[in-house]
């Protein structure tokens, strides 16, 4: 191996993954310099493709640190049709950073020509896994074509976009998110289309959206869903239709989105998960219950192969005198500890659950009186926790240097620590106390809006992401 040149080593080296380059690595001290200098481990882009007349291309140089924020911005082209030399420029860059790019989005491109963008998106048809779509219309639908996409796995559908869809209906997509559309006879057309070449969808979730619930629930009923993600809203507004689609389903993975979840809504989130005990992952995203709404008791007895939990900010409906019986549950997620009293029944949760290996707590309150031992305790009752995630707006504490000793002493297991900060630099020199250690420290920016979304664009840590993302925006 020591005779083979540099080059191409390198050219090796882009066939294989992040984690397998890491392993590569550790093998001699070249290895490590020329995957290094490949950009293809430690090293990200930022490229942007400008809406000048010439296509200019610039690519950012990386910053002091060696990061790079991984976003490429594709621009509409401002007479609304092909430009062959922007076109010469974009596709020459695709080509080059094609290993690095898994995830398209298209944003904000009202009314652009159907050619133009399937010109631009058949430039990604071999290897893009991911594509996202915000506030896209094509002008001229007639002339949509369909696409090959030989590697998507996720589409995500958003607004008014259903006349993308035919661009993606030779796709085996295995997730189909859809939210914000409308109830049109156009859209539900397109939407029942596409929905007949789907044969391997296995995760399904809706948001926000007015087509009517019996319409989707006709074509997912002939889906072998495992993972299935809707509004509480419509919920309400449908719930016989859903527990009638629910007796013939085997729902792995449920998740239950936005808004109070009371009356009818928790009635028949109660009835699924009776009648699902094999469901092994179940979250609520910001949503809350009443305390007389004993969804949590409900769900510690039809669960009890529960693996991953995540809990609304309300979740204190579990009585004190209740037996616990989370024996399996590896991943427990709680979207917030507002008071003192939710402090105690976590404890009492965690006490019960000496499997778990990862905690995400998103959001502490004033009056939850948060301090040092509460994470103490929080190490003792898990022997095994993996993963500690803290934050969203933690004003109750300052992340002190004793903070971060308590973890560093008591997290013997402990490989990933997350948390917030006002300001992430400071942070992540405090961290530095973990270097050389197993533990991968990861610090995010409380002051963005959507932290709650996890939005990776808006990421700002000391850990290398693996894939770029390409977004086209007007």
């Amino acid at each position: 191996m020591d005779q083979i040149p540099d080059h191409v080593l390198i050219e090796i080296f882009n066939y294989f993954g992040c984690s397998s380059l890491k392993t590569l690595m550790n093998v001699c001290v070249r290895w490590s310099n020329l995957i290094k200098t490949s950009r293809k481990v430690t090293k990200k882009f930022n490229l942007t493709l400008t809406n000048s007349a010439n296509g200019v291309i610039k690519i950012d140089d990386p910053l002091p640190d060696g990061s790079h924020s991984d976003l490429v911005i594709i621009s509409k082209d401002s007479q609304n049709k092909s430009n062959p030399e922007f076109m010469k420029v974009l596709s020459e860059n695709v080509e080059n950073h094609k290993n690095s790019l898994q995830k398209l989005n298209l944003r904000g491109c009202y009314y652009v020509h159907a050619e133009v963008v399937e010109q631009k998106l058949s430039l990604f048809c071999d290897f893009i896994k991911e594509v996202e779509i915000t506030d896209c219309m094509v002008s001229n639908n007639e002339n949509l074509k369909e696409l090959k996409w030989r590697n998507l796995r996720s589409l995500r559908i958003d607004k008014s976009c259903a006349d993308f869809m035919l661009f993606f209906q030779n796709s085996q997509l295995q997730k189909l998110e859809l939210s914000s559309a409308k109830n049109t006879l156009d859209t539900n057309s397109k939407l029942a289309t596409f929905w007949k070449n789907q044969r391997k969808l296995k995760e399904f979730k809706i948001t926000k959206t007015e087509i009517p619930l019996d319409i989707l629930l006709d074509v997912l009923g002939h889906h072998n869903l495992s993972r299935l993600e809707l509004d509480i809203k419509m919920i309400s507004l449908n719930s016989d239709l859903i527990i009638e689609l629910a007796k013939d389903s085997h729902w792995k993975k449920l998740s239950f989105l936005n808004g109070p979840c009371r009356d009818k809504a928790c009635m028949t989130v109660k009835n699924i998960i009776a009648a699902h005990p094999c469901i092994d992952e179940l979250e609520f995203h910001k949503t809350s219950f009443n305390e007389s709404d004993f969804v949590m008791s409900h769900i510690n007895n039809h669960l009890p192969h529960i693996q991953h939990l995540r809990l609304p900010l309300n979740y204190g409906s579990l009585k004190f005198n209740e037996v616990i019986k989370f024996e399996k549950l590896e991943v427990l997620e709680i979207e917030g500890i507002k008071y003192r009293l939710s402090v105690q029944k976590l404890f009492k949760i965690l006490r019960m659950s000496r499997n778990l290996k990862v905690l995400r707590i998103y959001w502490v309150g004033h009056h939850a009186r948060v301090s040092n031992d509460f994470f103490k305790n929080i190490f003792e009752s898990l022997e095994d926790l993996q993963e500690l995630h803290i934050g969203y707006k933690t004003d109750t504490f300052e992340i002190t240097d004793e903070f971060l000793d308590v973890i560093k002493i008591n997290g013997k297991n402990l490989k990933k620590l997350t948390t917030y900060s006002d300001k992430v630099e400071d942070l992540q020199d405090k961290m530095r106390i973990f270097d050389g250690s197993k533990v991968k420290c990861v610090v995010l920016d409380k002051n963005y809006e959507d932290m709650m979304d996890h939005k990776a664009s808006f990421f700002k840590c000391n850990e290398f992401k693996t894939a770029a993302t390409c977004v086209w925006s007007s």
